[in-house]
């Protein structure tokens, strides 16, 4: 049975510090959404050895925006046969190319068309993308990335692995896909439930007006 590897971040003289193995580690990743243009031995050669890849639960665009192709195939756009293939293909590239590459992968928890169209209730602004402050897209989106995680600790890679980073919204960084602050259905139930849970009275109206928040135009 291969060791696994072990990461923490500690202080280490003052600075917090990514640790492999019981080592300081620079705290670099390169990461690009196009691997046929990946510069991954230019990076290995200037001393970095840590590596991002994007994992697609759904293979939607990225941000809002309609019309873009997404990067890849997602590995749940199949409602009952998940797709490991694109993740599992990437991965071996990578490591052929950087034999001693540790990865962190970006685990974008947006989810597929199918999901939309079972929770018409649980979206944004947009009407097209999970909202996040759906307690269902957490519950749904937590269960399909138990699958990835177990799947990426079963495989023959899993020693290469030092953690994941948790991606979602709008170009990935946890925006909310309308820009507009998520207002929607979902948001409202669930700024009740905190109202509630708190003892505290609903503002009238609930909603506000969302006119300062749209930006010029």
């Amino acid at each position: 049975m291969t060791a696994r590897t072990r990461s923490l971040v500690r202080d280490h003289h003052g600075v917090p510090t990514l640790f492999v193995d019981g080592r300081p580690f620079p705290a670099a990743a390169y990461m690009t959404y196009l691997r046929e243009y990946g510069q991954y031995e230019a990076f290995a050669a200037a001393g970095y050895r840590l590596f991002s890849l994007p994992v697609l639960f759904a293979g939607r665009w990225i941000s809002a925006a309609e019309g873009l192709k997404p990067f890849c195939r997602g590995i749940f756009d199949d409602r009952d046969r998940p797709d490991f293939s694109a993740l599992d293909g990437a991965v071996r590239d990578l490591l052929a190319r950087c034999p001693g590459a540790y990865l962190l992968p970006r685990l974008n928890l947006s989810l597929p068309e199918w999901w939309i169209a079972d929770h018409p209730d649980q979206l944004d602004g947009t009407g097209r993308r999970e909202s996040l402050l759906s307690d269902v897209w957490r519950r749904d989106a937590a269960r399909l990335l138990e699958q990835v995680i177990r799947h990426m600790e079963d495989s023959d890679y899993a020693d290469r692995v030092i953690g994941y980073h948790l991606a979602g919204g709008n170009t990935e960084e946890w925006f909310h896909f309308d820009l507009n602050a998520g207002l929607s259905p979902a948001a409202e139930a669930g700024f009740r439930r905190f109202l509630s849970a708190r003892g505290m009275p609903e503002p009238d109206p609930l909603r506000p007006d969302p006119s300062p928040l749209a930006g010029p135009g």
